[in-house]
């Protein structure tokens, strides 16, 4: 439980900072071997624009989880509360359907690409296996917003619940 709850917290920032750690080192490791040694690798570059490119997507998700990720606040906060908070939840259904259906098409993406057999040129590395940064990310912020409409749904329950003099314990 300690596992699933540490995953839950931290997965996307654990991630996230193992992917720049590794565009950090193999960058400054191509900077040495370029300018010290006389000679470049040439896989590094490629490697790093894979990891920047998985780094967005689990940025998707790691946003959604924060609720930083770009919207359109302004106009719901100047509504009336009850229409305002039905906005939010309209948008973030939405976000969660497109989110959804990415994931899917992911899959579809994937099956594709494996099926052409297509290789990266420098790490030679199945493109099928790059675009499963696609899936995670869209999947991983669906479940994160489907996360976040629940909590929701749960803060404005217990908020009904403690205007009636309830006590939640």
């Amino acid at each position: 439980m300690k596992v699933i709850k540490w995953l839950d917290n931290y997965f996307e920032e654990a991630v996230l900072v193992l992917l720049l750690g590794v565009i950090c080192v193999v960058m400054m490791l191509q900077i040495i071997m370029r300018y010290i040694v006389g000679s470049s690798l040439g896989w590094a570059e490629e490697l790093c624009r894979y990891c920047f490119v998985f780094s967005g997507f689990m940025a998707l998700s790691f946003g959604t989880k924060h609720n930083t990720n770009i919207r359109m606040d302004s106009i719901p906060l100047l509504m009336p509360k009850t229409l305002g908070k039905a906005v939010f939840l309209l948008t973030d259904f939405i976000m969660m359907v497109f989110y959804s259906y990415f994931f899917f098409k992911s899959f579809e993406l994937i099956s594709v690409t494996k099926a052409t057999g297509a290789f990266s040129a420098a790490l030679k590395l199945p493109y099928y296996i790059l675009y499963t940064s696609l899936m995670m990310g869209f999947g991983l912020a669906a479940i994160r917003m489907v996360q976040k409409m629940v909590k929701s749904a749960i803060a404005s329950k217990s908020k009904k619940n403690n205007k009636r003099g309830n006590v939640i314990i």
